[in-house]
C-alpha cells in the first residue's frame, strides 16, 4: 500500500486527474455499453442459430420427402401388373410380348409424367427373352462391375440410395431389387432423380432463411450439391446435421451456413440510437470535467513553471490572480518566498562580487609580479649583442635560438590583449619548445597537433605555456633518458579539447591530491604558482563550463586536460571585443 501512494505522488497532477476521469466515468460507460451490446449480441445469435436449425431440419425433411416418394414409386412398380404379365408371358408370341413391353413403357411413362422430380427409370434383367431398349436394359457383367450395383449387393437390403455418375455429373438414384418369386431372374430397379431437386429445396430455404451456402454429401462423404451465393463472410454460422442410420439417407449429412448479421433495421437504429446517447454523455461529463479541473490545473501549471525558473535564477513572482482556496493560498506563500529570496541572493550576490575583485587584483599581482622580475632593456641589448657576435661567428643555431629567446621575452614583457588567438599562443610554444630543445638537446622531443579552425579562437593570453613549461621542469627535466611532450588541439562536438601531456616520471596519488587541493583552494605558497595562475584564470573567464583535471601516475607521466565549450569560448571573445572597443 505504502509503494502504491508513492507511485502515486510521483506522477503530476494533470495525469492524476485524467486517470480518475478515464478510470470513473469514461471506462464504466464503455463497460457498460460492451456488455449490453454483448448480451444483445448473443441472444440475438442464439436466436439466428435457432431460425437456421429449423431451416436445416426442413431441407432435410425436404430431402426425405422426395426420397420416400422416390421409393413409393418402386413400390408401386413393383406391384404394377404390367410388370407381373411383362415376366409371367415370356413364352408367348412375339406380338403378345410386345404388347406387353408396350404396356411397361406406357406405366413408366405416366410415372414419369405424373413425377416431374424423377428423371428417368431403369429396369435391369437377366432375363433375355425381353425386348431391350429404353426402360429396359439387360443386366450384364459390366453393370454389375458399376459401383451403384456392387453397393446393392454389399449393402445386404433390398433398397439402397447411392449417387451414379451421367452426362459428367452424380445424380441421386433409389436401386433396390424387383423380386419375382415365380421368376429366376434377377431384377433391378434404378430410379433416378433429378439432379436440381435437392438444390431446388436449399435455395427456396436460402431466400427465406438467409442462407449463404449449402453443401449435401452422401454416405462416402462425396458432395451432391453445393449452393454458394459468392457472399464472403468472416463470422458466418455454420451447422451440420446427418440422417438417420436406419432410414435409406443413413450416413447422408448436410451442412448449411447463415449470414451473421443479426440486427434488424430496427435494432441497428435503436443501436445507433444508444451510442449517440452514449457520446453525448461523454463529452456532457467531459466538459463539465474541464470546467472544474482547469481552473486547478492552469494555476499549478503557472506555479510549477515559476519554480523551474527559480533553478534558471529567474525569480519572478506570479502575476495571474491566485484565488482564494487552497491553491490560490500557496501562489500567495510563493510570491512571498520569492521577493524574500531576491534580496537575500542580492546581498550575497554583491558580497561574492566584492571577493572576486579582490582575488582578481591578487591574481594580477602576481602575474606582474612575475614580469617584473626581468628588466626589458636589460635583456633586449644583451641579447641583440649576442646574436650580433653569434652571426659573426657564423654560428647560425645560436643565432636562431636567442632570436626565439628574444621573441620569448618581447612577449613576456609586452603584454597588450588578455585575449589573443589560439594560433598565436601556438606559435610562443613553439618558440619556448625550440629553446627547451636546444638546452636538452636530444632529450627532448615535442608533438604538437592542431585541430584546423580552431586557431582562431580567443583565449587568455600563457594559458599553456605555463603548463609546457611545467612538463619541461617537471616531467623531462627529472628524466634520464630522453622524454616527449605532447600538445593536442582538438574541436570535439562543439568544444574545444586540450591535452598536454608527458612522459616523465608522474607524481604519486598523494601528491595528485595534494596539487588538486592547491589548485581548488586559496594560493598560499609558491609552488605550482604558474598551474594555479592558470587554472584561475580560465575559471574566471568561463566559470562552470570550464573542465580542468590533471591525471598523473608515478612512473607513467602526467597529463592536463582542458574542455571549454566554443559556445562559452566564442561569447567570452565577443564580450571582450566590446569591452575594449
Amino acid at each position: 500500500m505504502k509503494r502504491a501512494f508513492l507511485w502515486l505522488d510521483n506522477i503530476s497532477l494533470n495525469k492524476k486527474l485524467f486517470m480518475i476521469y478515464v478510470l470513473c466515468i469514461f471506462v464504466p460507460i464503455i463497460t457498460f455499453v460492451s456488455l449490453f451490446y454483448s448480451s444483445m449480441n448473443r441472444e440475438l445469435k442464439q436466436k439466428r442459430v435457432s431460425e437456421l436449425n429449423e431451416s436445416l431440419l426442413r431441407i432435410k425433411y425436404g430431402i426425405s420427402k422426395e426420397i420416400e416418394i422416390a421409393k413409393s414409386l418402386s413400390d408401386r412398380l413393383l406391384l404394377n401388373e404390367s410388370y407381373y404379365t411383362l415376366f409371367e408371358n415370356t413364352e408367348e408370341s412375339v406380338a403378345s410380348r410386345y404388347e406387353y413391353r408396350r404396356k411397361w413403357d406406357q406405366a413408366i411413362q405416366q410415372h414419369l409424367v405424373s413425377n416431374p422430380k424423377v428423371d428417368n427409370i431403369t429396369l435391369y434383367t437377366t432375363n433375355h427373352l425381353l425386348f431391350f431398349g429404353g426402360s429396359i436394359q439387360p443386366l450384364t457383367e459390366a453393370n454389375k462391375n458399376e459401383s451403384w450395383y456392387k453397393e446393392l449387393v454389399a449393402s445386404g437390403k433390398n433398397m439402397i440410395v447411392t449417387t451414379i455418375p451421367e452426362t459428367g455429373r452424380d445424380k441421386v438414384s433409389i436401386v433396390r431389387y424387383m423380386n419375382y418369386a415365380l421368376l429366376n431372374n434377377i431384377d433391378v430397379l434404378r430410379i433416378s432423380l433429378d439432379e436440381n431437386v435437392f438444390a431446388q429445396l436449399a435455395l427456396e430455404e436460402a431466400q427465406n432463411a438467409g442462407i449463404l451456402q449449402a453443401e449435401l454429401y452422401d454416405q462416402h462423404g462425396k458432395p451432391i450439391f453445393t449452393i454458394n451465393k459468392g457472399i464472403q463472410e468472416q463470422e458466418g454460422i455454420s451447422l451440420k446435421d446427418s440422417f438417420a442410420q436406419s432410414g435409406l439417407l443413413g450416413g447422408w449429412s448436410i451442412m448449411i451456413r447463415g449470414s451473421s448479421s443479426l440486427l434488424t433495421p430496427e435494432l441497428q437504429h435503436l443501436k445507433t440510437r444508444f451510442i449517440f446517447l452514449m457520446m453525448g454523455s461523454l463529452m456532457v461529463t467531459s466538459f463539465i470535467i474541464y470546467l472544474i479541473t482547469r481552473s486547478m490545473i492552469y494555476r499549478m501549471r503557472i506555479l510549477s513553471q515559476q519554480m523551474r525558473n527559480i533553478k534558471m535564477n529567474r525569480f519572478d513572482v506570479i502575476s495571474h490572480s491566485p484565488g482564494n482556496d487552497e491553491i490560490g493560498m500557496v501562489i500567495i506563500q510563493f510570491n512571498m518566498m520569492v521577493a524574500r529570496m531576491e534580496n537575500l541572493i542580492s546581498e550575497v550576490y554583491e558580497a561574492e562580487l566584492q571577493k572576486n575583485r579582490f582575488l582578481v587584483e591578487k591574481l594580477n599581482a602576481e602575474r606582474n609580479a612575475l614580469y617584473s622580475q626581468i628588466n626589458p632593456h636589460f635583456l633586449y641589448n644583451t641579447l641583440n649583442v649576442m646574436m650580433a657576435k653569434s652571426m659573426l661567428k657564423q654560428e647560425y643555431e645560436t643565432v636562431s635560438i636567442i632570436r626565439s629567446l628574444s621573441k620569448l621575452f618581447r612577449r613576456l614583457t609586452v603584454w597588450g590583449s588578455d585575449l589573443i588567438p589560439l594560433g598565436e599562443e601556438l606559435e610562443f610554444i613553439r618558440e619556448y619548445l625550440n629553446i627547451q630543445k636546444y638546452r636538452f638537446e636530444d632529450k627532448l622531443q615535442y608533438e604538437i597537433e592542431m585541430e584546423h579552425g580552431v586557431g582562431l579562437l580567443l583565449i587568455p593570453k600563457m594559458c599553456l605555456q605555463p603548463l609546457i613549461e611545467n612538463a619541461c621542469v617537471h616531467g623531462i627535466e627529472k628524466k634520464r633518458t630522453m622524454g616527449t611532450i605532447k600538445l593536442q588541439i582538438l574541436d570535439i562536438e562543439d568544444t574545444l579539447s586540450i591535452e598536454i601531456s608527458d612522459d616523465g616520471p608522474g607524481m604519486s596519488n598523494e601528491k595528485l591530491d595534494e596539487l588538486k587541493k592547491r589548485l581548488e583552494g586559496n594560493y598560499e605558497n609558491h609552488k605550482s604558482v604558474g598551474l594555479h595562475n592558470v587554472y584561475k584564470r580560465l575559471g574566471m573567464y568561463y566559470g562552470d563550463d570550464l573542465d580542468f583535471r590533471v591525471i598523473s601516475q608515478l612512473g607513467h607521466g602526467t597529463s592536463i586536460f582542458i574542455r571549454i565549450p566554443l559556445l562559452s569560448i566564442r561569447q567570452q571573445g565577443d564580450k571582450y571585443d566590446n569591452e575594449t572597443t
